[in-house]
């Protein structure tokens, strides 16, 4: 393709030289015809640099900026093959330096274009060994334009000819055939993107496969063992510890999956009060605590105050550090250390979490709170989880409008996270505004009391284990349950007979919770239209929550939802007074 695009719009340079407008626009045209149908990076640039020798330049760089905003040399072409190595390297020393006046540089950070008609290098040379290399690969008139795509420099373009000489109009050609250019390279770039977006979600699937199998194969098989073994005593405990344990990793990894997805977004709401960041720094000590003492590691803090006020979500900023200090430990080998300092600076809050482990590929660093991204997604990856931990601690780190930045020396020598949280943000600041119940709070009820005593439940939902555990739950706290298996049958028992409170499942056939309750909300108040409602579904999203609530329901709950706070939920929601002592923390 390549060669018969030279051959079907090639030019020699005498022609090139008294070419009429309408030549350069077939030349321009032909050239747009087929750049637009290269997806191929290296084959784009070389077919442009051909092209560009064959028409209007004895040779021609095309230099590319980096997504790390570094300048690369993509292509040197010259008409005489055996001279293009000359070539770059003279474009490489003379014209490619930062210094340079009229190069690469100048180009790229301007966005000008410069034309030089004739170049007299005995006056423009650097040195002898410019003029000598110059004169060799016949230079005497050159041009630069750089290459603008979406708004934003990608590159730029420069042209050299030693047989004519570059006048106003040349420029022109180049600078329309720069766009071009641009355009085709963006678009190679875009493509490029696409595929590494498509192969980090195959990786990430795949990860999360296996990550959500491994605690599934363990709870279907001890789940077997139970059925066919009479396990007593200790056995019976450890297999009851051994499901318990892996229910919550299966269930971490999907909170985390929602939390990122909300993140993503936008749509994550939590208030910003006034909150100790001393206490919430050692909240978060205490609970990796366990975790550091299994793996031998000596976890230290240096100059956290007794206290250090700031706005922020004390449960959220405790989750980021616990992000930070779980990852540190995670990735540092048995008998290593981590560290935590807090450092006041410039109304600034800058706190450190230093490990002396694993370390992070420098190549790997600008992607390091990237979603779904991880720097070994092998089947040989020595450590497990969905790498979603850093992508989420960003997160609440920009809800809180600080920063966060990993920095690491390479393999081996450790890493060091560094968030800077803003001490003074505006009074009253709040990131959403949908209500939400306090279950932050001390929740009052435990399996087996009597907190919901003399409250009817109407329990509606299709599955009918989760029908038999809700009932259950709410049984042994004092409730009296009546539970049915669709919304119809939910409608009807309620005109029967009005319950205090509705637990309704938002996805059922033929007739869904959101159809269900805004039928009872026209009801009129005496035939139950103002019975407490709470959605108690596996829809986890922010706006499933906000339509839930729109529609009619007093609260939403996400599935699995655990007794305590469900029997909280009911009792705030109902507003029941309760004088029992006990108490758990969620």
């Amino acid at each position: 393709m390549f060669e018969s695009l030279i051959e079907n719009i090639k030019l020699d340079q005498t022609q090139t030289h008294q070419r009429s407008d309408g030549e350069a626009l077939r030349l321009l045209a032909g050239a747009s015809n087929l750049l637009d149908k290269c997806t191929d990076y290296e084959a784009t640039l070389e077919m442009i640099a051909n092209l560009l020798v064959s028409s209007l330049a004895s040779w021609c760089a095309i230099d590319l900026v980096t997504e790390d905003c570094k300048i690369e040399r993509a292509i040197v072409v010259h008409h005489d093959p055996a001279k293009a190595e000359a070539a770059k390297q003279i474009l490489l020393r003379y014209h490619a330096s930062p210094k340079a006046t009229r190069g690469v540089y100048r180009v790229i950070q301007t966005g000008q274009s410069f034309l030089i008609p004739e170049a007299t290098w005995g006056e423009r040379a650097d040195d002898n060994e410019h003029l000598r290399l110059m004169d060799e690969l016949g230079s005497s008139s050159y041009m630069c334009v750089p290459l603008k795509a979406r708004g934003k420099i990608v590159g730029s373009m420069m042209l050299l000819s030693g047989v004519r000489t570059y006048d106003e109009s040349d420029l022109q050609t180049a600078q329309e055939l720069s766009r071009y250019i641009a355009m085709a390279v963006d678009n190679v770039w875009l493509f490029r993107k696409m595929q590494e977006a498509i192969k980090v979600r195959d990786e990430f699937l795949a990860i999360l496969s296996h990550e959500l199998r491994t605690p599934m194969n363990v709870i279907q098989g001890w789940i077997k063992i139970l059925k066919s073994e009479n396990l007593r005593g200790e056995h019976l405990q450890q297999a009851i510890e051994i499901l318990d344990r892996n229910s919550h990793i299966q269930s971490s990894m999907i909170n985390d999956l929602l939390d990122v997805s909300r993140f993503v977004s936008g749509k994550n709401s939590f208030e910003l009060s006034p909150v100790d960041l001393s206490k919430v720094l050692a909240s978060s000590l205490e609970s990796s605590l366990l975790l550091a003492e299994k793996k031998n590691i000596r976890i230290k803090t240096h100059n956290i105050p007794e206290s250090q006020i700031i706005l922020g979500s004390f449960n959220e900023l405790e989750r980021m550090f616990l992000n930070l200090l779980s990852n540190a430990i995670k990735f540092t080998a048995p008998g290593g250390e981590v560290s935590i300092s807090l450092l006041i600076a410039e109304q600034l809050a800058v706190i450190c979490v230093k490990d002396t482990g694993e370390g992070i590929d420098p190549k790997f660093l600008p992607f390091i709170f990237d979603s779904f991204r991880q720097e070994n997604s092998s089947t040989t990856r020595l450590h497990g989880g969905l790498g979603l931990g850093l992508s989420i601690s960003k997160h609440i780190v920009d809800q809180h409008g600080g920063q966060i930045r990993a920095t690491s020396q390479g393999k081996g020598a450790g890493t060091q996270i560094t968030v800077s949280l803003p001490i003074r943000i505006e009074a009253n600041v709040i990131v959403g505004s949908a209500p939400k119940l306090n279950l932050d709070a001390p929740i009052s009820a435990s399996l087996g009391s009597q907190i919901l005593k003399n409250i009817n439940v109407l329990i509606v939902d299709d599955v009918e284990d989760v029908r038999f555990l809700l009932t259950r739950y709410l049984i042994k706290n004092g409730a009296s349950v009546v539970s049915v298996s669709s919304a119809s049958e939910a409608y009807s028992e309620l005109q029967r007979r009005i319950p205090d409170i509705l637990l309704s499942d938002i996805g059922m056939p033929f007739e869904d919770g959101y159809s269900l309750i805004a039928k009872i909300r026209d009801l009129p108040e005496d035939r139950g239209g103002k019975t407490k409602a709470i959605a108690l579904t596996a829809y986890a999203r922010e706006e499933e929550r906000l339509k839930a609530l729109a529609c009619g329901f007093d609260a939403h709950l996400t599935k699995p939802v655990f007794s305590p706070i469900l029997v909280e939920t009911i009792r705030q929601v109902l507003n029941v007074n309760h004088n029992s002592s006990s108490e758990v923390r969620v």
